[in-house]
This record gives structure tokens, sequence and C-alpha cells, in this order.
């Protein structure tokens, strides 16, 4: 790299070489400098050395911005991405008939679930209604089944949701949304919460792979922010396969367990059973266990 101190240094020295040559010479460095000092015009060759101005050539390590490749740092945002399935190429022959291993929605009839939530009582009851919804998947009409979810604290009703699933032909159940009542003192407070896919957002949840081991990662819920509505997200990864687990209803084997992360809210754990489902949720105000099935 160019170096103008290093530079001015040359000069001192030319000047004492070109005075020993002149007074070899039996000339003198006299003000009068006859024709003597033109060739000292030689000097010059050192602002020749001023040739390190192609040292401006360090512009061109401005090259480096060439090594703008870190564009492709975008990619980290793809890494955090579900590793799972997704609806798009998804085909639905028979999208009721669900018969996922851990998600058999298709046998359920009812499932209670009981625990408590900050201390006090809490009751889920889980049932398959008889109606379907339509969801249009793909540019097709799909019929989704439908799970009504009561909630009770300390016997008095909080909530009441209809989820929506539907089963790809290849075996993953997506969630396709909630239509949700919240209570308050016995009377309808508000419907927060609730999303549908194809009107909130375009992104179906992936609620059960076909075949879920231990690593995958999926998104049973990826709504956007929408008119003041907060953004819902959950993500969930298998953490264990092959546990066995004991609740009222029984004990289990087999079983997978699912790490869920709800943005906002914190980390929650679910363990599902082959051929029943859920069988134990918790976090760290609340668990609930499967007290019986039909």
């Amino acid at each position: 790299m160019f170096d103008p101190t290093r530079a001015r240094g040359l000069w001192p020295a030319a000047t004492l070489a070109l005075t020993a040559a002149l007074a070899l010479a039996g000339c003198t460095a006299s003000a009068g400098g006859t024709v003597t000092p033109i060739p000292s015009a030689s000097p010059a060759a050192p602002a020749a050395s001023a040739t390190p101005l192609p040292t401006t050539s360090p512009a061109a390590t401005a090259s480096p911005a060439a090594t703008a490749p870190p564009s492709p740092t975008p990619a980290p945002a793809a890494t955090s991405t579900p590793s799972g399935p997704t609806i798009a190429g998804a085909t639905f022959g028979d999208p009721t008939n669900i018969t996922n291993r851990y998600a058999p929605w298709g046998t359920l009839t009812e499932a209670v679930l009981e625990g408590e939530e900050d201390g006090e009582p809490i009751r889920v009851v889980m049932k398959k209604l008889a109606e379907t919804k339509a969801f249009t998947i793909n540019g097709a009409s799909v019929q989704a089944v439908v799970i009504e979810d009561r909630e009770w604290e300390d016997d008095e009703l909080v909530e009441v949701t209809r989820d929506y699933f539907v089963q790809s032909d290849q075996g993953t159940v997506y969630y396709l949304g909630e239509d949700v009542d919240n209570y308050e003192d016995g009377k309808l407070a508000n419907h927060d919460g609730a999303w549908l896919f194809g009107r909130d957002t375009q992104t179906a949840g992936v609620f059960m792979p076909a075949s879920p081991k231990v690593g995958d990662k999926f998104r049973p819920e990826d709504v956007p922010a929408i008119g003041g509505a907060a953004a819902i997200r959950e993500d969930a990864e298998v953490v264990a396969v092959g546990e066995s687990v004991t609740v009222p209803a029984g004990t289990y084997t087999d079983c997978i367990r699912l790490k869920l992360v709800v943005a906002g809210e914190g980390e929650e754990t679910k363990i599902f059973a082959p051929g029943v489902g859920v069988v134990r949720e918790s976090d760290a105000e609340e668990e609930v266990e499967l007290t019986r099935r039909s």
C-alpha cells in the first residue's frame, strides 16, 4: 500500500548522492548551478515513484464489495422454517376420514381431559360433530371435520371452540382454523383467537405429520397480524417417540411427545398416544390428562 512518509524519505537521499557526484566531477553545487544540475532531473525519477498512484488500486480492494454474496444470508431465515409437509401439492380424496395414528379424529366420539390451571380445577371436553365445513384447498372444495372443544374452569364455562381438520391422501392432518367463543361470567365476551385458512391466512397448519419422528418440526398455526389482531404462531417439534405414559384413562405405549412454542405465550408439552390422540397437555400454569375417551 502507498506510504507517503516513505516516499518523502527518498528526496534527501537523492540530494546527497547528487552532491557527491558533483564533487567527484569537480563541479560546485552553488546556486549558479550550470548545466550539471540538469541531469539531476533524474530526481524526477523519484517523482516517477509517484507511480505509487496506482496504489489507488486499493479501490480495487473495494472489489470486496463484489464479495457482497453475503446476500444469501436470508437463508438463515429459511433454516428457522418448519421441516414438515405443506398443503401445496397435497391431495384430498377422502379428507374427513382422519385415520392418522396420533390424531385419529375419525374414530373420536368424545374425549375428556381434566386437571388444574393456576390451582383451579379445569375440564376440557372434545367432541366430533356430525357437521363438516367447506374450505378451498389448491383450487378445490374440501370438507373438514369439526371438533368442538368446551373448557370449564372451576365449573364455569370459559371457552367453546370449533376446530377444523382434514387429512391428505399422504396421511398428514392439517389444521384449517377455529371459530372461538370466549365467555366471562357466563356471558359471551369475544372471539379472540379465531382464524380460518383462506380468510386470515394462506398457510394451513400442520397438526400431525403422517409418520412423526424425532426432530420433525412443523407449524400448527401461522396467522399474520391482520386488522389490529395479534399474529398467531405456534411451532411444534417432535422431541421423543416410543414413550409410555400413565394417565387416569389408562397406560399407553409408543407415544410421541411434542414441544410447542406459542409466540408470546411460552412453551407447552403434549403427549399423543396411538389410536387415541392427546393424553396429556402441560405448561407452566396448567396440566390436564385424559380421563376417558369413546
